[in-house]
């Protein structure tokens, strides 16, 4: 619960910055083979610890399930970048985290 939390708070700060790098760069969305490369690249250019953020967000959202390019641009955009991906695993994990937190 506490990661969780810590995670929430950092993604959010994180998600504050202002400077174009990584986190803003769009994906190349022609199909889901240069989707994987170009994430990847992005991926690599990014510090551990943004990384580890950018990976809990992608196995919140269970981006790697997606079956074809169309349904990714569907559920996510076809301006997709890795600081939208946190910010919609921020949003989807927000009100359970405050449910959690209340019940406790």
């Amino acid at each position: 619960m506490k990661k969780l939390i810590i995670a929430s708070v950092f993604a959010a700060v994180l998600l504050s910055g202002c400077s174009k790098g990584p986190l803003d760069t769009t994906f190349d969305l022609t199909n889901l083979q240069t989707l994987t490369d170009s994430s990847s690249k992005i991926h690599d250019e990014l510090p551990e610890q943004e990384s580890e953020i950018v990976q809990w967000a992608i196995n919140t959202l269970n981006i790697g399930t997606v079956e074809s390019i169309e349904k990714f641009k569907e559920q996510y955009g076809a301006d997709i970048t890795y600081r939208k991906i946190v910010k919609l695993a921020v949003d989807n994990r927000k009100q359970a985290v405050f449910d959690e937190y209340e019940r406790l």
